[in-house]
């Protein structure tokens, strides 16, 4: 569940997954955010013990040990329960996430494609078939890039605390804020971006 600025670079139909990576620490590889009334909440998803920082990006395994799902899925119907289009889209979430996939790899790209499914991005999503440690111009290295410098325009948000538009929330704010207008917010965004 990346952030609304990486959802407008798959977007533009020209992102990869890298998929021959060893697990990065402190990366959004198992994280989120979403927003709250008291402001931005992150959220990770636990990983089985032991070195994953030397794992394959394949072979790391959730956690279940406590019961973050519950929680996670708790914290998007307690924030966003009231957005416009919750009903909409909580469900798919819900499934996804009550699955309890073994493999963080699995768990991200199902989240991705039913989240690609909603907001109308057809590009497949293409998966790296060896390991290139430098990325060559003009294609640009988001892998270690977090969070994404990307500014993008506002669009409503059903919680601003007073402080106006907050920047690199998941994308699942946009879709529960927006609805269908978020194909539209992500297609104008990358337009105005690319200029």
């Amino acid at each position: 569940m990346a952030s609304v600025e990486i959802y407008s670079l798959y977007f533009s139909g020209q992102c990869t997954w890298e998929a021959h990576e060893n697990y990065q620490k402190r990366s959004v590889r198992n994280r989120t955010k979403l927003n709250s009334d008291q402001g931005p909440v992150s959220f990770s998803i636990p990983l089985k013990s032991g070195k994953n920082n030397q794992l394959p990006i394949r072979e790391v395994q959730i956690s279940y040990s406590e019961d973050w799902v519950k929680s996670m899925l708790q914290s998007i119907r307690t924030n966003y329960g009231s957005t416009p289009y919750f009903e909409h889209y909580f469900q798919g979430i819900n499934s996804i996430l009550s699955s309890s996939p073994k493999l963080l790899w699995d768990l991200n790209l199902s989240l991705h494609e039913y989240l690609c499914s909603k907001l109308d991005i057809s590009s497949r999503t293409r998966i790296t078939s060896n390991w290139v440690k430098e990325i060559s111009a003009p294609s640009k290295d988001f892998r270690n890039s977090f969070p994404i410098e990307r500014k993008l325009k506002a669009y409503p948000q059903i919680h601003n605390n007073g402080q106006g538009f907050t920047h690199n929330l998941s994308v699942l704010d946009l879709l529960f804020n927006c609805g269908p207008e978020a194909q539209l917010y992500l297609s104008q965004s990358f337009e105005d971006s690319s200029q």
